[in-house]
């Protein structure tokens, strides 16, 4: 199964999480980072939809962060 994440969003500081990031910051010092997470830019509804037609039958959760807090 695969998990789809945006960039620019935070979502806490567990590994799972972690390896959703895409901000190197937050990564370095942590690892192996946890596989199969796809990630997309934050509002790039074109990007999202690629996804989802390229592996959707393997996607098992879109996670987002509506309100960019920390990261935005």
């Amino acid at each position: 199964a695969l998990i789809v994440s945006c960039c620019g969003c935070f979502n806490g500081r567990t590994l799972g999480v972690i390896s959703m990031s895409c901000d190197n910051e937050a990564t370095r010092g942590f690892g192996p980072l946890m596989p199969g997470h796809l990630k997309v830019d934050f509002g790039d509804a074109e990007a999202v939809e690629k996804i989802f037609k390229e592996k959707g039958d393997r996607i098992a959760a879109f996670i987002l962060e509506p309100i960019q807090g920390e990261a935005g």
